[in-house]
Parts: C-alpha cells; sequence; structure tokens
C-alpha cells in the first residue's frame, strides 16, 4: 500500500482506508489471500505491527488468532508462566517451528501444540512467532505478544 502511516488511527471501518493513495478490495472472494499490517506509535517512538491474514475459504492448517485465552493473562517477573498455542484444521501431522520468544520464556513442541513456559526476566512485551506446515504442504504463521508486569 503507498501514501504515509496515519499518525493517529482510533478506528477502521470496513470499506474504508486510513493509508493515503491506496484503495481496498471491493470485496473479498474464496481463493483471494488478504493481508493487512496494522501499524501504530506513541509520542515516545515505541512502535508496534499486528498482521492481519484473511483468506476466505481457506480449509487447510492454521493457527488461533493473535493472543488466544491459551497464552492465559499478561505474565509477571520472576513469577512461573506457562501458556499454549495449538494448530488446527489441515492435515496432521504438523511441522512447527517457533522463533523466540526469550527474555526467560522457551518453547517446546508436541504435535501441533506449542507450549511457551518459563520465568520471565524483565517487564515488557515479549514477542514470538510461529510457523505451521501440514503434510500436504499447507501453512500459517502468526506473531504472538505475551505481556510481563512487574
Amino acid at each position: 500500500m503507498g501514501g504515509d502511516l496515519p499518525t493517529n488511527v482510533d478506528s477502521i471501518t470496513w470499506g474504508t482506508n486510513p493509508f493515503a493513495g491506496s484503495t481496498p478490495p471491493a470485496s473479498l472472494v474464496d481463493g483471494g489471500a488478504y493481508k493487512w499490517i496494522i501499524a501504530t506509535s506513541d509520542s515516545n517512538g515505541n512502535a508496534s505491527n499486528l498482521t492481519v491474514n484473511y483468506d476466505p475459504g481457506y480449509t487447510g492448517v492454521w493457527l488461533p488468532a493473535t493472543n488466544p485465552s491459551t497464552l492465559g493473562a499478561a505474565a509477571t517477573v520472576g513469577q512461573s508462566y506457562s501458556g499454549t498455542i495449538s494448530a488446527s484444521g489441515g492435515t496432521a501431522p504438523y511441522t512447527v517451528t517457533v522463533y523466540g520468544p526469550g527474555d526467560g520464556l522457551s518453547s517446546s513442541i508436541s504435535g501441533g501444540t506449542v507450549t511457551i513456559s518459563g520465568m520471565p526476566l524483565a517487564a515488557g512485551p515479549i514477542t514470538f512467532e510461529v510457523n505451521v506446515a501440514d503434510s500436504t504442504g499447507g501453512f500459517w504463521w502468526a506473531v504472538y505478544t505475551i505481556d510481563v508486569a512487574n
């Protein structure tokens, strides 16, 4: 998408586009794949991106949306933490890869389930990526964030 990122977007109404110089699709159709990246930043220069993938009619392997309830509530520095993310759909067996999380947390994989556990070392967000492929070559990925409080 072209144009500059707006400095403040409080909401986005479907069918509109907050980015100057580009037009959203007139409609979403089966067989099409759509990807949006929502980027935000504050006056201190802190930034965050959320990638949203939408593929109508997709029946392959997939991961839950960012920050599913299975990841649990916010973690706390110096306290034990554990949460899970599970792949579904497609055709098992799955091949899962995790990039991150670090900062006192680690990942383990069993089948299509990723367990993130450990003891966070510092307050702030811990972001990690999960990729999953099924036995037919179907592929999905998602980025997750665990908020760590003091």
